[in-house]
């Protein structure tokens, strides 16, 4: 019998299995992906997005338009993936997280403690990297950030930090506990209050050796917002708002600069918060693959190499739903609003204005290419439109089982505990009460120490 089971191992997962470790309890946290590369230099290249992501990367929201949606499954999850961005949630939205869900013992005073003992862990720095001329035209009239990122700028390039790797420093013990490859596929609660998980072995052929169950006193769902809710609902769960999922929506387009342009980093750390929280405008991976797949079209002109791909996020607290059980369990929709659209389209169009105005000459999208040059409001406005319709996705989801003290808005306690069901807690980015506008990598982690700390008191 194990006092503890982790499912999931990313930020979350094994933060709560580090605390849990070095409080001395027996446990497990398993990972349904496996252990993959995470250099800097691996990050958005096709083999970590075909191993690292869930359904290879292509993971689908149905919708209109349709939304592609970046969900890790391998160790570290998330942090072992993305461009390690760090961003702090706004006061105000963490004072509507308190008034309006009823967040209870959380103070922003609190938070902002939890921040930086994150940026601490995980070594938050700014870099010196040169500024891209697309950000150094738009900072001649607006505001451009160099944001921080998970990680140091040593010897002139970056070198990232992963979940993982905060793990093997604070918490060496928990390593021990992590076993990759493994998927949860059934939990029971048994009449003496102990949890059974049924797992599959993904590494193994073998039927028998598939199969593995294991016993244990809690269970700490950290799989994330599109798998957690599920979970707590084949357990017999019910709340209207259980599986209610948010995300950033996000239209990305390629820029052709006049004169060939090199970039020191795969995902610049650069953004444009002018108008933040309505709008972000910001840089995505500088994959030569990625530019090219960006436009599927034979033009022997474009030098890949050389572009710069940039995205308009719109924050937004429109629904999805997850299909939480029956033959379309964990089939997922979402539908874009007008205001969330708009918002998007206006972040585009200021792309393409800046880019109009010095160094570069085509802007391209799975749309075509356009001439910032010589184009017509009309031929914009198609491009605009399409891109959007072709490119919309995120790499946020979260609050598909919000926590907080407002039963009407809430499925889970503020602690992370679920009513009805002593034993088992949610802590990862389901809980997060509503948009935070920002990335939420540091927010899920500042909520997964609070609420396993509680825990252990």
């Amino acid at each position: 019998m194990l006092d503890f089971i982790v499912i999931g191992s990313g930020p979350s997962g094994l933060l709560v299995n580090g605390e849990l470790s070095k409080a001395n309890l027996d446990g497990l946290c398993l990972e349904k992906g496996n252990s993959i590369k995470s250099k800097i230099e691996d990050v958005y290249t096709a083999k970590q997005i075909i191993n690292g992501y869930k359904k290879s990367g292509m993971n689908p929201i149905i919708g209109a338009p349709p939304l592609i949606l970046s969900e890790g499954e391998c160790l570290g999850g998330g942090s072992t993936l993305n461009s390690s961005l760090h961003h702090r949630v706004p006061k105000s939205i963490w004072n509507k997280w308190i008034v309006k869900y009823n967040l209870k013992n959380f103070s922003y005073e609190e938070a902002k403690s939890l921040y930086e003992e994150i940026e601490i862990l995980f070594s938050c720095s700014l870099g010196n990297s040169e500024m891209p001329e697309f950000y150094k035209s738009a900072s001649n009239n607006m505001k451009v950030e160099r944001i921080p990122r998970w990680g140091n700028h040593t010897k002139g390039k970056f070198e990232r930090k992963t979940a993982y790797d905060v793990a093997k420093e604070n918490y060496p013990e928990s390593i021990k506990n992590i076993m990759t490859g493994i998927e949860a596929i059934k939990i029971i609660k048994d009449t003496n209050n102990t949890f059974r998980i049924f797992c599959k072995n993904k590494n193994f052929k073998n039927k028998k050796s598939k199969k593995l169950e294991f016993k244990a006193k809690y269970v700490f769902l950290c799989c994330g917002a599109g798998a957690s809710p599920i979970i707590l609902s084949s357990l017999g769960y019910h709340h209207k708002r259980l599986g209610s999922f948010k995300v950033h929506p996000t239209a990305r387009l390629s820029l052709i600069p006049i004169k060939k342009q090199k970039y020191t980093e795969i995902v610049e750390p650069f953004q444009i918060t002018e108008f933040f929280p309505e709008l972000m405008i910001g840089s995505s991976a500088n994959r030569d693959y990625l530019s090219e797949l960006n436009y599927p079209f034979r033009d022997n002109d474009i030098n890949f190499s050389s572009c710069l791909n940039l995205y308009s996020m719109a924050p937004s607290n429109q629904k999805g739903k997850i299909i939480l059980n029956g033959c379309f369990k964990g089939l997922k929709f979402y539908f874009l609003n007008d205001d969330t659209k708009y918002r998007i389209k206006f972040g585009i169009n200021e792309i393409i204005r800046i880019a109009s105005e010095n160094y570069y000459s085509h802007a391209f999208s799975p749309a075509g290419k356009i001439n910032l040059k010589f184009k017509s409001a009309k031929s914009l406005d198609k491009f605009i439109f399409e891109t959007i319709s072709k490119t919309l996705s995120s790499v946020h989801i979260f609050s598909s089982a919000v926590c907080g003290g407002n039963s009407k808005y809430c499925p889970i306690n503020s602690d992370g505990s679920v009513p009805g069901i002593s034993g088992i807690y949610l802590m990862d980015s389901s809980v997060i009460p509503s948009c935070p506008t920002v990335n939420p990598q540091s927010t899920v982690s500042i909520f997964a120490l609070k609420m396993i700390r509680e825990f252990l008191k």
